[in-house]
């Protein structure tokens, strides 16, 4: 590995004192520094050994963090489209559903104004997928499958449809009194 000319320097010079010291010339190399300690280099050199430290420090750091960042995977899909009408002219407030076909775990979201959904963080597998809004007909995908780090964009286009005659039932039982039966 080559060193900077002020490392090397560096390294020299603590190379030719650690051999004073040996030799027992130690009147010049000890100087005091501000707690009253006394300190084998002089304070230029300790000034360059704290830099250098701190930049090694930062080199790891980073090093660190941009490595956490490389190695991540994506491991899920995800898919977009827009829904419209059979005219061309986009549908707001349309349900999507995404249905996966081997556990039956449901996906929903809507179409925003501009008739764009999205849905993200899906698993892969197989799926289905429907778009339905009150007074259109309900559009169906025949089962696909999406695979790890796909991005699928299925549009929908949905006819108008009929309207239907909608029963609600309301029925209220009658409360049992438990303290009296």
């Amino acid at each position: 590995m080559r060193l900077s000319n002020a490392s090397e320097l560096c390294v020299r010079q603590a190379t030719k004192r650690a051999l004073d010291l040996l030799a027992g010339k130690t009147q010049k190399f000890c100087e005091s520094n501000l707690t009253g300690r006394l300190s084998m280099y002089p304070a230029s050199t300790r000034r360059l050994l704290s830099m250098t430290w701190q930049v090694l420090l930062a080199i790891v750091v980073c090093h660190a963090l941009a490595a956490t960042n490389l190695y991540a995977q994506i491991s899920n899909a995800s898919i977009n489209g827009t829904v419209s009408d059979s005219t061309g002219a986009v549908i707001g407030g349309a349900g999507v559903l995404l249905r996966n076909t081997a556990t039956a775990v449901e996906t929903r979201t809507t179409t925003n104004e501009q008739g764009v959904y999205i849905i993200l963080n899906i698993l892969p597998g197989n799926y289905t997928l429907e778009a339905a809004k009150e007074g259109f007909t309900t559009s169906r995908m025949e089962p696909f499958n999406l695979v790890v780090n796909q991005s699928s964009i299925f549009d929908f286009a949905l006819g108008v449809g009929k309207v239907q005659d909608s029963v609600t039932v309301d029925a209220t039982g009658a409360q049992l009194q438990s303290f009296t039966a």
